[in-house]
This record gives C-alpha cells, structure tokens and sequence, in this order.
C-alpha cells in the first residue's frame, strides 16, 4: 500500500528504517497483552466501551500480573 509523496508515510518508512527501531521488550505477558489490546480495540470500534474503559480494563487485569512477574 505503498504512498508516493505522501509525508506520513515517508516518516514512518524512515523511523521503520532507522538503527534505533525495535519491536520492544518482551515482557511476560507480551502474547497476552497483544491478545487484551486487540480486544479492547474491538470494544471501541463497536461501541462497546469508550477508550478510556477498554484500556482500563486491560490495565487492571494485567498489572497485577506484571507486578508479580517482575518482583520474582
């Protein structure tokens, strides 16, 4: 889907190329908050929970898990 002489796209094509990009840190739960964001996403795409409600969520599931992880 590549975009000519568009001025996001060459940003994001740049900062994508730099020796500075990484996916991140793995964490603990990376699979299982990849999977929870995708779903809270799905909530406010079909009016199910406002942003705010859906990362909340998430965030209150997680965190006490992630906690817990890291204090080991």
């Amino acid at each position: 889907w590549q975009q000519h002489n568009d001025a996001a796209y060459k940003v994001t094509e740049l900062l994508s190329a730099s020796p500075n990009a990484t996916n991140g840190v793995l964490l603990p739960i990376s699979a299982q908050l990849a999977n929870d964001l995708w779903a809270a996403e799905q909530k406010v795409i079909y009016g199910q929970a406002t942003a705010e409600q859906a990362l909340s969520e998430v965030q209150n599931q997680l965190q006490p898990i992630l906690d817990q992880a890291l204090h080991q």
